[in-house]
């Protein structure tokens, strides 16, 4: 094969290889250009990580008959347009881990059709509009990892259709609408880390869910003592680490029999650890450390075959902390526990010497047990 031959093979494949990654790194405006010379043909949009750049431009407004939109895992910028509020087709609109900024345009809520909204891992800010709750199509909207601030609107109670609501890593705030309830469909809910305050424990009166995570906000309360009566039967993981909640762990959480994930700790709970958490067959993590809770580690728990991670307190330091006491149960070397030991009786102190002029002496009364509490001991510790 001659030489001149392998090289314009080699040319053209380099060609070759240059259109592609053009066609590739091409901005999102042509990718909609190309889309709208045939406006009834063009019915999904698929570029997911294929390094489009550029912004949404506001003819995407014209696309009537675009029904996907997944571009997410690329460089776009720039806002929503309002024109997005054209698209009567539009079922799923997922953008996520892009470079999105502005807010949430309004003209989400005309979407009656939309069944996703995708727009995590961006830099969206501002509110979440109340807007968006007409919509009533929604069954998955996740924009965790923005800027959001503000507070969750109500109106979202309207969308009665959806299964996932993730909102975490924002800088939501305010009370949790009591609304919420009204999703009767919500198997996901994620809250978390953001600064939601007041009360939450009409979140649990939600009864399909399997997943609700609440850590690092400021809620406050108490756990419901009929906690498994408002039907949580399908609660698989409960993270709420991190707020204001307090009062005690109710026995009743026993009957949430398909619960695998407990989370509690760093609250304000006190009291005792309930023998009914050894009824929970399918624990595999449970996180109660960093607050006041006292008394006995109920021997259940060494009964409970899944679990595998079990932090009951957690090393002494200037932080509260549990204070059980022992004996530990057998078999549950899997949990870290650190006792308080019974402080030993006080030993009497060394008679006092004589008075000058007196040949004896009467011993002193023995001293009272000191005020402050014992030395917290390792006697357990997590491998």
């Amino acid at each position: 094969r001659p030489s001149w031959v392998a090289s314009a093979a080699a040319e053209r494949q380099d060609a070759a290889a240059v259109r592609r990654q053009a066609r590739r790194m091409a901005p999102l405006s042509s990718i909609v250009d190309d889309c709208a010379r045939d406006v009834s043909a063009c019915t999904s949009i698929d570029a997911v990580g294929k390094d489009v750049t550029g912004t949404i431009p506001s003819d995407i407004g014209l696309l009537t008959a675009l029904g996907t939109v997944y571009i997410g895992e690329n460089t776009i910028s720039g806002p929503l347009p309002t024109e997005l509020g054209q698209l009567s087709s539009l079922s799923a609109f997922a953008v996520q881990a892009n470079q999105l900024s502005g807010t949430l345009p309004t003209e989400l809520g005309e979407l009656v059709g939309l069944r996703q909204l995708v727009l995590f891992s961006n830099e969206l800010k501002g509110s979440v509009p109340r807007e968006l709750g007409q919509a009533i199509g929604l069954r998955v909207i996740e924009l965790h990892d923005n800027l959001l601030s503000g507070t969750l609107p109500t109106d979202i109670s309207s969308l009665t259709q959806l299964t996932v609501l993730k909102l975490s890593h924002n800088r939501l705030g305010g009370p949790l609408p009591t609304s919420l309830t009204a999703l009767s469909l919500l198997k996901r809910l994620d809250l978390s880390r953001n600064k939601f305050d007041g009360a939450f424990a009409h979140l649990l009166r939600i009864a399909p869910l399997e997943h609700l995570d609440v850590y690092g906000n400021m809620l406050t309360g108490r756990i419901p003592d009929d906690i498994a009566s408002a039907g949580l039967g399908a609660l698989r993981s409960w993270l709420a680490a991190e707020n204001k909640m307090s009062g005690t762990i109710p026995t009743g959480i026993g009957r949430l029999s398909e619960l695998r994930v407990l989370r509690l700790q760093r609250n304000r709970l006190s009291g005792t650890l309930p023998t009914e958490l050894g009824e929970l067959s399918n624990l595999q993590e449970l996180l109660v450390h960093g607050q006041s809770l006292w008394g006995t580690v109920p021997s259940a728990l060494a009964d409970l075959p899944q679990l595998s991670v079990c932090e009951l307190t957690e090393p002494a330091s200037d932080q509260v902390t549990n204070a059980f006491r022992g004996p530990l149960p057998p078999d549950i070397g899997d949990c870290r526990v650190l006792l308080v030991p019974r402080a030993p009786p006080a030993e009497p102190p060394p008679p006092l010497p004589p008075a000058p002029d007196e040949g004896s002496f009467t011993p002193s009364p023995p001293a009272p047990p000191s005020p402050f509490p014992p030395t917290l001991t390792i006697v357990a510790s997590h491998v």
